[in-house]
């Protein structure tokens, strides 16, 4: 699922007409599809629903479907409304720890900041070389010991 984001991402923002704040969303939407494929107990859930509300926000900033906010509060709205729908999916049952859900707020603000730095945080090929990277890492090496997809077969 991953590695599709990132091929996702690349066609859209690359090599199609979408903008760069499209970024976020499209990778936390990459992260739910990965959590959704293994169930309520699957990894990413909070990478992904942070990500994915926040890129949401982004984008709504973005293409100005709301106007007349400041952008710096419409963003932190954005990644508190993530995070309250992390803690609700959380009562309900999901795998998502608080860690995990600070953690995605920290890195999205990181990458959001150092965007106007570092010229490759600003470019979507960077976060799909990322996604594609950390997909790939996980086809090889699952957590919890399942053995990878791409393990030899004894």
């Amino acid at each position: 699922m991953l590695v599709g984001g990132a091929v996702a991402l690349y066609v859209l923002l690359e090599l199609g007409s979408l903008e760069f704040y499209w970024s976020p969303l499209i990778v936390g939407l990459a992260y739910l599809a990965a959590a959704g494929s293994a169930g309520p107990r699957g990894s990413y859930w909070a990478t992904g629903v942070v990500v994915a509300v926040w890129g949401t926000g982004v984008v709504a900033l973005g293409e100005r479907w709301i106007t007349d906010v400041d952008p710096a509060a419409g963003y932190l709205v954005a990644i508190g409304l993530g995070a309250l729908v992390a803690a609700g999916l959380a009562r309900a049952g999901y795998a998502i720890e608080l860690l995990g859900v600070a953690a995605a707020i920290v890195a999205a603000g990181l990458f959001f900041v150092l965007a106007d730095r570092v010229e490759a945080l600003a470019e979507a090929t960077t976060y799909a070389a990322a996604l594609a990277v950390v997909g790939l890492v996980r086809l090889a090496e699952p957590e919890r010991g399942g053995g990878g997809a791409l393990r030899r077969r004894r």
